[in-house]
């Protein structure tokens, strides 16, 4: 399964419910978020520690309590630190959908919610319906679709009600942004094959100086280091998801040598391969060894 090269493009929900969430804690195989976008909009609700969230070219450290609204297709990531954080993954497109009042109201604030990102503080009007929203998700009683729509709606009301200012996208950050997608993208699709740092400015369109530059302006990271960080991500959800042995893995990630994959993969989680999958084949068995 190749979910982190994947991901992007499945369609979330079903057509009558189209949201996904997703309850992320340490022991998670994805417990870090690699950079990525999605034509859908995301709720990130920190629950415990803190969470430093990148987002365009801003870096911001959300703490418990706080949320974070990321509009259709902004490049996002973030590195979590002893950190149990909630996303909600959804679409208000499909949400009104065959809903001609609705949709005529929408149409009237969508450049907000389709291009604005915006961060709430605990306590929050904004933040305590990010939480309740994920809340309902988590807990999945009778009738919960409903309560979730309803939620949504009323969020959306709030940050009408509170955007004062609308700031717009110049031509040069569009172009770059759209840029480092594409280059994102590459990573995702071929990040198993040999690629070069000519390869990815290449597929930037840039010269490799000035490629290098804007995208660890964007994520925090050179293009190589990020390159070896989503290998390893993606190497550590097969040794946790697969009993794939550990040399395949590192081939089929893009490390042509054991001991290398070993030393990078042990600079990202801080413990070996190896000891990474027992950790968590430990963990699988005491959560599935209460009574049903």
């Amino acid at each position: 399964m190749r979910y982190l090269s994947e991901h992007e493009q499945l369609v979330r929900g079903t057509n009558e419910f189209p949201i996904a969430f997703y309850h992320i804690t340490k022991e998670h195989i994805r417990y870090e978020m690699p950079f990525h976008w999605h034509l859908e909009c995301e709720l990130i609700v920190v629950n415990k520690g803190s969470f430093r969230l990148l987002v365009g070219n801003a870096s911001f450290l959300m703490s418990a309590g706080e949320a974070a609204f990321i509009p259709s297709g902004m490049i996002h990531g973030g590195t979590p630190k002893d950190c149990e954080y909630q996303c909600v993954v959804f679409d208000y497109d499909r949400l009104f959908q065959g809903r001609q009042v609705c949709q005529e109201l929408y149409r009237k604030w969508q450049f907000l919610i389709t291009r604005q990102f915006r961060n709430f503080a605990a306590k929050s009007m904004e933040a305590i319906l990010a939480g309740r929203i994920c809340d309902t998700l988590y807990r999945t009683r009778q009738g919960y679709e409903f309560r979730v729509i309803g939620l949504l709606w009323e969020l959306l009301g709030c940050m009408v009600e509170t955007a004062d200012t609308f700031e717009t996208e110049t031509a040069s950050d569009h172009r770059k942004r759209e840029e480092l997608k594409k280059v994102l993208w590459r990573i995702r699709v071929d990040y198993d094959k040999d690629l070069s740092l000519e390869d990815l400015s290449r597929e930037s369109g840039l010269a490799p100086r000035y490629f290098c530059r804007i995208f660890k302006e964007a994520t925090g990271r050179t293009p190589i280091d990020y390159l070896n960080f989503y290998r390893v991500e993606c190497a550590a959800e097969l040794l946790c998801s697969t009993k794939k042995e550990i040399l395949d893995i590192a081939f089929s990630c893009g490390f042509h040598d054991a001991a290398y994959f070993s030393r990078v993969f042990r600079r990202y989680k801080l413990t070996s391969p190896r000891e990474y999958r027992l950790s968590h084949a430990k963990e699988d068995k005491i959560q599935n060894s209460g009574n049903p």
